[in-house]
């Protein structure tokens, strides 16, 4: 019985060596330090209400925008997130892409946008690729500030034929948009069932 423990654990170590070293050889391993469970818009909004709001030239914001320019991606500040979503109402040549799971869409995202968990791109990766044919800009966003989802979800637009010159990421996201009043739209997007999503 000993020898049976003993192998059980060997096989078990050999296993877990083996896993953490092609994570960390993946060129899209999983970060053993990232939250993937962020906490919901709503939370995130009163939290950022109760904290003075960080500066444009905070250490945290420097290096999220240092992350994007490296990686390529255009950050877009609030401001002008605004005002491509005034843009999104007369015109409709600019699509909001969330890239938050069901649950954080539903409890609450940007009026209009297409939801992308890049975590589930064989549900949403068709519709998203189809709105962004005909879209001039499009902003990607998830929950803000050290949450990556968007950058891996406008990476992978990009990889799928999305001209990287049309991408934006809003590095603020919802819980920026929320702590400051902006608009929000509850719910599943229109057709969610038909397409595969969660009901």
């Amino acid at each position: 019985m000993r020898l049976v423990v003993m192998e059980a654990a060997v096989i078990v170590l050999a296993g877990l060596l083996l896993g953490l070293m092609a994570n960390t050889f993946s060129p899209r391993g999983l970060k053993l330090g990232r939250d993937y469970f962020p906490k919901s818009p709503m939370a995130a909004g009163a939290l950022a209400r109760e904290s003075a709001p960080a500066s444009s030239n905070s250490p945290a914001t420097n290096a999220v925008l240092a992350r994007l320019r490296e990686r390529g991606l255009q950050p877009l500040e609030q401001a002008a997130v605004v005002a491509l979503f005034h843009e999104v109402q007369s015109q409709g040549t600019v699509i909001f892409v969330d890239a938050r799971n069901d649950a954080h869409f539903k409890a609450g995202h940007i009026p209009g946008a297409h939801q992308f968990d890049y975590y589930r791109p064989e549900v949403y990766l068709p519709a998203v690729l189809a709105a962004c044919a005909t879209a001039q800009e499009i902003v990607v966003y998830c929950t803000g500030g050290d949450c990556e989802d968007s950058e891996l979800a406008a990476t992978l637009l990009q990889e799928s034929g999305v001209p990287r010159e049309r991408l934006y990421i809003y590095p603020g996201g919802i819980a920026e948009w929320s702590a400051n009043g902006l608009p929000l739209e509850l719910g599943a997007p229109p057709g969610a069932e038909r397409k595969g999503g969660s009901p």
